[in-house]
C-alpha cells in the first residue's frame, strides 16, 4: 500500500500542469490493460508476491459512474502452484472525469477458477473492493496511466481466502463521447436560470416572472419593486417613480389628456378637455353667455354678436386720436371676433363728447375711427372688410 501511495504522488507531479481529460467521458467506451503484482492468502501457501494481468473493457455510463468488464489470469509459484482465471464485473464510482487526475472507487464480483498444479480445478464467486486513480501524464484525451488497488475475497476452498492486487498500466478511451450538460447558473439569484433570463441583473429580492423580468402590474414600464403609483391609468406618461405626469394639473396625466394647455382651475372632462354646454365654441370657464342660441355668431366671451356692438373700454386721450392703454385688450379680443367669422364687415364708428365745436368734434371723431381700423388691419385683419365713419357728438 505504501508503494502504491508513492506512485500516486509521482504521478500526480507528472500532470499538476496538464489541462488534459485522464478519463473516458460520458459516453465513451474504454479499455484498462494492466499489469498486476498479487500479495497472496498465506494459506494458498505460494510466494509472497506474483505477477499476472487484468485488461478491463468499461462505458462511462453517466458522469459519475463506469461499468466495467474484467478478465484477469495470474500465476502463482508454490506448494502446489496455482494459475488463477477470473472473469467478472466491477461498478466503478468516479470523480473529476474531466480533470487531469480522476480518482474513483470500485466494488466487484467474479467468478473465480483456480488450476491446481497436477491436481483439480476449483471454481467459485469473488468479491472485491478498492479504488485506483488514471491521470494524464502524455498531455492526451487518448489515453491515460492507470493504477488501481484490489481487495479480492473468494469462496474457492473451504476456508475464505483473500488477496491483495496491485495493478498499473493504460487506459485507453475511444468513441465518441456525450458532451456535458451545460452549467447553468443564476446569476442574480432570482430563481430563473441564466440561459432563460431575459432582464440579468434583477435587484435582490424582486419578484419575477418566468424569463426573470420584474413583474409591471399597471404596464407603465416601471417595475412594481420600483412603482410608487402601482394603479396608474392605461397610456399615461409616468416618471422614474411609476407616476403619471400631468402638465396642465387638469387631473388628467399626459398622454391621455387630448387637451394638454387647459386653463388652471378649468373643469374637464376624462379627455382632459373643458366643456362648451351651448356649442359656441367657447369654453363654459370663459363663456360670459353660456346659454346662446344655437348657432348664433358670438365674440370671445361668448355672446352674440349684435349689429351694433359697443366697446366702452375703447377710449381716447383728451382732443386726441391717441388710444389709451386700456383700449388694446378690447381691441384684441375684436381681432379673434373677426378671426373667427371672416363674411363679416365692419363699420368701425368714432364718437366724441359735447364739449368744443361741431365741426371740430365731427373730426376728431373720424380719426378716431381711422385710429381704431389702422390697429384691426395691423393684427391682420383684412381692411377691405373694414370702413371707418365718425360721428362726431
Amino acid at each position: 500500500m505504501k508503494k502504491f501511495a508513492v506512485v500516486v504522488a509521482a504521478i500526480a507531479g507528472l500532470i499538476a500542469s496538464s489541462g488534459v481529460r485522464a478519463g473516458a467521458q460520458g459516453g465513451q467506451a474504454y479499455v484498462d490493460v494492466l499489469a498486476s503484482f498479487i500479495k497472496a492468502d498465506q494459506m494458498r501457501n505460494v510466494d509472497d508476491h506474483a505477477g499476472g494481468g487484468r485488461l478491463g473493457f468499461g462505458v462511462a455510463v453517466s458522469e459519475n459512474w463506469n461499468l466495467q468488464a474484467n478478465i484477469a489470469r495470474a500465476n502463482l509459484d508454490g506448494t502446489p502452484g496455482q494459475e488463477l482465471a477470473e472473469i467478472g464485473m466491477d461498478f466503478q464510482r468516479v470523480f473529476g472525469r474531466s480533470e487531469a487526475l480522476s480518482p474513483y472507487l470500485f466494488f466487484g464480483i467474479s467468478q473465480l477458477d483456480v488450476d491446481l498444479q497436477n491436481g483439480p480445478s476449483s471454481d467459485g464467486t469473488a468479491f472485491a473492493f478498492g479504488g485506483g486513480v488514471r491521470a494524464d501524464a502524455f498531455g492526451s484525451d487518448r489515453v491515460a496511466i492507470a493504477l488501481e488497488y484490489r481487495y479480492r475475497r473468494d469462496d474457492v476452498f473451504p476456508n475464505d481466502l483473500s488477496d491483495q492486487i496491485l495493478s498499473f498500466g493504460l487506459h485507453i478511451p475511444f468513441g465518441r463521447s456525450t458532451p456535458p450538460a451545460p452549467v447553468d447558473g443564476d446569476a442574480d439569484n432570482d430563481g430563473v436560470p441564466n440561459s432563460v433570463d431575459q432582464c440579468a441583473g434583477t435587484p435582490m429580492g424582486r419578484v419575477v416572472n418566468g424569463v426573470g423580468c420584474e413583474l409591471d402590474g399597471d404596464n407603465d414600464g416601471v417595475a412594481d419593486g420600483m412603482d410608487q403609483c402601482p394603479n396608474t391609468v392605461a397610456g399615461a406618461v409616468v416618471d422614474t417613480r411609476g407616476c403619471a405626469l400631468d402638465g396642465d394639473g387638469d387631473g388628467v396625466p399626459n398622454g391621455v389628456d387630448q387637451c394638454t394647455n387647459t386653463r388652471a382651475g378649468a373643469q374637464v372632462d376624462a379627455r382632459g378637455c373643458e366643456g362648451d354646454g351651448d356649442n359656441d365654441g367657447v369654453l363654459n370657464g370663459v363663456d360670459a353667455c353660456p346659454d346662446t342660441t344655437a348657432g348664433a355668431l358670438v365674440d370671445v366671451r361668448g355672446c352674440e354678436i349684435t349689429d351694433e356692438i359697443t366697446l366702452p373700454s375703447v377710449q381716447f386721450e383728451t382732443n386726441s386720436a391717441t388710444l389709451l392703454a386700456g383700449a388694446q385688450a378690447s381691441l384684441d379680443d375684436a381681432v379673434v371676433t373677426l378671426n373667427r367669422y371672416p363674411e363679416l364687415i365692419v363699420e368701425v364708428a368714432g364718437h366724441t363728447d359735447t364739449d368744443g365745436a361741431e365741426a371740430y368734434n365731427q373730426a376728431l371723431s373720424q380719426d378716431r375711427a381711422q385710429t381704431v381700423l389702422n390697429y384691426l388691419v395691423e393684427a391682420g385683419i383684412d381692411a377691405s372688410r373694414l370702413s371707418a365713419q365718425g360721428y362726431g357728438e
